[in-house]
């Protein structure tokens, strides 16, 4: 079924209130008759090319005004009779009876002291309202159904939905999104809000948001550069965050490691580095958040399948870098010939026979973004006449990663207040 509704967006009413408004018309003229079929929200919402919670609000309102009757799973037709439709007692509904045996009357006193404080707040705001047989209505105004508050009704549908629907599947994310922000567009078009000042709003308080988050500074302190990089690399996935990589070596040398730190609202240091770090930042030992790193799956799993009589490689920055690794190399099961080279001490051509002694090379995360040209065009001849290149890829530990997330989170929204 095609309504033939015309959308004014320049209009100071509500586009739910248009909708309802010009379906009570339809039906009040005849044009729409006893019994028939409205089509359904999501059907409506295209064809007018808006969001389906506000025909869903349209049509509560509808129902409110005893236009209406909802059916779950058989939608919304005309009332048979204007007058007298209860739509408490409508069939799909629920009677009274059903509704009270599943807990609908606790909560439906629960959603109607919320709704009527909502209500309380709104009279204040916007000059108080009368009672008119039993129905709120704005002061000033002809008591039309036209007027008629939808929050009560907003506040049934809730209940029936929670009753309904709790065996339903969890929504996912996208859902969960959709649902949030139909929800604020609804509320600020309550507000009187056109869709031009909605858009504006929206995105000043994103623009905020941004700035809000680029002042929060973390900083990650370890023992060798290779794990640093792992670090920045998962942070920057999580957040888009100032992050800042300290050697352990230069906090130990620094005048006042306090100092050091003091620009920073989070420092992340592995779990065997904690006490140090405290001990030389005392007055930032409450900002210390340790978190687990060990190798991604897929590094594992290039260990496990080294041959035994391969010559491993192993390219690093530091003396630290290469004992973990050798140490990990043993773990897998891996007995074979094991060399480091130090890529920032070793000249180029040591590298070069270094290299052509190596049937499988072992290296930190990002590390080819790190070496010169002359270093890329070895490894890239390695690789051709047959080498075995692996990429040894740290990551944080996922619960480390939620509670990290949650705790960056927790922190950003205090500065709100």
């Amino acid at each position: 079924m095609h309504l033939r509704l015309k959308i004014d967006e320049s209009s100071e009413a509500p586009i739910y209130r248009q909708i309802s408004e010009q379906i009570a018309a339809l039906i009040k003229s005849g044009r729409l008759r006893r019994g028939e079929h409205l089509p359904p929200e999501r059907e409506l919402a295209l064809q007018l090319k808006i969001a389906r919670g506000t025909v869903k609000k349209a049509y509560e309102s509808l129902v409110h005004q005893r236009y209406i009757v909802a059916a779950r799973g058989r939608g919304s037709t005309v009332a048979l009779d204007a007058d007298s439709t209860d739509y408490e007692n409508e069939p799909g509904a629920g009677s009274g009876n059903s509704l009270k045996n599943a807990g609908f009357s606790d909560m439906h006193s629960q959603q109607n002291g919320q709704a009527e404080a909502a209500d309380g707040q709104r009279e204040r705001a916007q000059g108080g309202f009368s009672q008119v047989n039993g129905i709120r209505v704005r002061n000033g105004l002809r008591p039309g159904a036209e007027e008629l508050e939808s929050t009560s009704v907003r506040a049934k549908s809730a209940a029936i939905e929670a009753v309904a629907g709790s065996a339903s599947a969890p929504l996912n994310r996208a859902e969960q999104a959709d649902r949030m922000l139909t929800d604020a567009i609804i509320g600020l078009e309550d507000l009187g809000f056109n869709y031009k000042q909605i858009n504006d709003l929206f995105g000043l308080m994103l623009a905020r948001r941004r700035e809000q988050v680029s002042r929060f500074a973390i900083a990650s302190v370890d023992c060798n550069p290779e794990a640093l990089g792992i670090y920045q690399k998962q942070l920057a996935m999580l957040t888009h965050m100032n992050t800042a990589r300290i050697l352990l070596t230069e906090l130990r040398a620094a005048a006042s490691p306090d100092m050091m730190l003091e620009p920073f609202d989070l420092v992340l240091t592995t779990s065997n580095h904690v006490e140090e770090l405290r001990e030389l930042a005392p007055k930032m030992a409450g900002k210390v958040v340790p978190v687990i790193v060990a190798p991604t799956q897929a590094t594992l799993i290039a260990l496990a399948r080294l041959e035994t009589g391969s010559r491993a490689g192993v390219l690093h920055q530091s003396g630290r870098f290469f004992s973990i690794i050798r140490g990990w190399l043993q773990k897998s099961g891996f007995h074979g010939d094991v060399k480091g080279f130090n890529t920032e001490l070793e000249t180029a051509e040591g590298f070069e026979g270094f290299v052509s002694d190596r049937s499988v090379l072992v290296t930190p995360p990002g590390f080819a973004a790190q070496l010169s040209g002359e270093h890329l065009r070895v490894i890239n001849r390695f690789r051709m006449n047959g080498g075995q290149l692996i990429d040894f890829e740290y990551q944080i530990e996922r619960g480390s990663l939620l509670h990290l997330e949650e705790l960056i989170r927790s922190l950003i929204n205090k500065t709100r207040k």
